[in-house]
């Protein structure tokens, strides 16, 4: 009785762990911003405004094969320009979230094709 309930618990965490890799998580992707974006107004649930940039971005992984991509930045600025970003990217929603990192953390084919095609 206990290995059945201890095999079904186990059978439940594996699927939950496949269920989330599926939904929740992306390969990285890099790029660098060089744009201000582009500025809009954003509405919260309590009809609170707020201000956002969206950007159109060439992305790319660290093979080098590039994803052209769209996200919000999240703030009332818009990004630092030629910061470079990380990505994950889910192959069905898009960007999953980014952060800021320095030059020397992209992958050498990425940096190579942000640059060449600035």
């Amino acid at each position: 009785m206990k290995k059945g309930i201890a095999l079904i618990i186990l059978v439940v965490a594996v699927a939950a762990g496949f269920f989330y890799q599926k939904e929740y998580t992306g390969k990285e992707y890099y790029t660098q911003i060089i744009t201000d974006g582009h500025k809009f107004i954003q509405k919260d649930d309590q009809d609170r405004e707020s201000i956002n940039y969206s950007y159109n971005q060439k992305f790319y992984n660290e093979d080098g094969e590039l994803q052209k991509l769209s996200f919000n930045g999240g703030f009332d600025r818009p990004l630092k320009k030629n910061a470079y970003l990380k990505a994950k990217v889910h192959p069905k929603k898009g960007v999953l979230s980014w952060e800021e990192v320095s030059k020397s953390e992209v992958p050498k084919k990425a940096l190579e094709e942000i640059e060449k095609n600035q």
